[in-house]
């Protein structure tokens, strides 16, 4: 709980610190915002395309991991990089 933008501790704190990482996990979790932003070498996803004027998305498949939260695509034979926000996974289907 917060008050003045600071966290109130109370003796129950230091007797259950953990009950406080479990109830942000769980939050966490909850939250239907919350996805899973990992991708793996050869998943095929849905790429943000920002120089086409009629397209918006196309489909692509992982190449690399370029850092913690970017991802070299290949896309129609063009490799592109793009942050996990710029990806959407797909079904092997679509």
């Amino acid at each position: 709980m917060l008050f003045l933008k600071r966290d109130i501790r109370t003796r129950i704190d230091l007797l259950l610190p953990e009950l406080k990482t479990k109830i942000q996990d769980k939050l966490r979790r909850d939250n239907f915002e919350f996805r899973d932003r990992k991708f793996d070498v050869g998943d095929r996803v849905a790429v943000r395309v920002y120089r086409a004027a009629n397209t918006r998305w196309k489909f692509g498949t992982i190449v690399n991991q370029d850092g913690v939260l970017h991802y070299i695509i290949d896309v129609q034979g063009t490799l592109v990089r793009r942050h996990v926000d710029q990806i959407r996974p797909v079904g092997d289907q679509v």
